[in-house]
């Protein structure tokens, strides 16, 4: 949904990250109705120049796209309530830091091939709308999930709508894959950040520790200062992946530590430190391999421009970024055809901008 169309993006939640997208979607010129359970919330946003309904049902009425921004916690009861007002015209995404568990509760309400999951890694430590702004969500890298199930002219409207007036970029993922790469980036950092301040919080020498902090003990527990609550759920519903991180990363630490009990510094010692710059380095996609309607398998060298067959465009894409590449834009191929001026395209095939 872009500029022009008649029906609205509504905006169930207007936090940190609800409240930006809305803020961003009505300074780009998209028609946008938000809605929140808090009435301070509502005011504000009215008071930002966001268009607000006092009523949660009210902002169903006439919208394209819902966009699920609240509270993990709430997820099974929004679900619920979408199912039973929700026409299947209207897709419904979310901005939530899990998949999985978003994706079985709108199967559950039925509105399995309505959803397309939408997670920006964007974002603060601080919450609410009054630290929402229009260019939190600016050149951020949107995982939109494309499951087999997904709806590729679903998958396109979200893409659509990021790359366009959200002012995003999009890497297209799977659920599983985001929430294990989620985890990784994301959820297990927050569960170090929180282990390290308590521990110092409790420490026989936290006083002193606390006048002695300085940037790089700032810097790797900034995320816990604020929210334990809302942290606290991301963890819990991306649980399994996080267990299997932290065993892994634990082993590694006790191995690491039995070198820290050498009289010498070992080969190993040195390569736990050094190992890192891998990172920084980076292993760069040089190309992606897409598959044809009849399964057969090609190079397609990128960045650049693909014009790629509607039904191809989930696992396309998704392939793409499991090589690393994003997408800057995408639109409507030049080919497809309209059956009146107010009418979308009966698509084929679409245009996408691939990058690295």
């Amino acid at each position: 949904m872009t500029k022009g169309q008649g029906k609205h993006v509504g905006v169930l939640g207007l936090g940190l990250i609800g409240g930006s997208l809305a803020l961003r979607l009505a300074d780009s010129g998209v028609p946008v109705v938000g809605w929140d359970p808090d009435e301070s919330t509502r005011v504000a946003a009215h008071a930002a120049g966001v268009k607000v309904v006092e009523e949660r049902a009210d902002l169903v009425l006439g919208a394209g796209i819902i966009v699920v921004a609240g509270p993990l916690m709430a997820i099974p009861q929004v679900c619920q309530w979408l199912g039973s007002v929700i026409s299947p015209e209207v897709t419904v995404m979310d901005v939530g830091s899990v998949k999985g568990p978003v994706r079985r509760e709108m199967r559950a309400a039925g509105l399995e091939r309505q959803f397309v999951g939408a997670h920006p890694m964007a974002g603060a430590e601080t919450s609410g709308f009054s630290a929402a702004r229009p260019d939190v969500l600016d050149n951020a890298m949107w995982a939109v999930s494309g499951d087999d199930a997904a709806d590729p002219r679903r998958v396109f409207e979200v893409m659509r709508l990021i790359t366009g007036p959200a002012c995003g970029r999009v890497v297209v993922v799977d659920d599983a894959t985001h929430d294990a790469v989620v985890a990784l980036v994301s959820h297990v950092p927050h569960v170090f950040a929180h282990e390290l301040l308590g521990y110092a919080a409790e420490d026989r020498l936290g006083g002193l520790a606390k006048l002695l902090a300085a940037g790089s003990f700032r810097d790797g527990t900034r995320v816990a200062r604020l929210n334990p609550q809302r942290n606290a759920a991301m963890v819990w519903h991306n649980r399994h992946e996080v267990a299997h991180l932290l065993d892994d990363m634990i082993d590694e630490l006790v191995e690491f530590r039995q070198h820290l009990l050498l009289s010498e510094q070992s080969v190993e010692f040195a390569e736990f430190f050094d190992r890192s710059q891998q990172w920084s380095r980076g292993d760069s996609a040089r190309n992606v391999v897409n598959s044809d309607a009849g399964g057969s398998e090609r190079s397609v060298d990128a960045p650049g421009h693909l014009v790629v067959p509607l039904d191809q465009l989930v696992p396309r894409l998704r392939n793409a970024g499991s090589h690393g590449l994003w997408v800057s834009a995408v639109a409507w191929s030049h080919g497809s055809v309209r059956h009146s001026v107010n009418a979308e395209p009966d698509v084929q095939e679409v245009e996408v901008w691939v990058c690295q």
